[in-house]
């Protein structure tokens, strides 16, 4: 079962265009492998402050 608080933050993701997750590397990678696993693999990633802001983008991650 996925967690809740970052299915919320997938839905702000797609909402938005942009997202940011602070926390663990374990954390960042869940979120990552969501965003994968929901067909979402056009984005970057930005660290501010500690935390990884996933924003939108026209190229995939990989």
């Amino acid at each position: 079962m996925r967690n809740k608080e970052l299915q919320a933050k997938l839905e702000e993701f797609r909402e938005k265009g942009t997202v940011l997750i602070c926390g663990t590397d374990a954390k960042t990678e869940t979120f990552e492998k969501m965003l994968l696993s929901e067909g979402l693999e056009h984005y970057e990633k930005k660290f501010e402050n500690g935390c990884t802001r996933f924003l939108k983008s026209n190229t995939p991650a990989y």
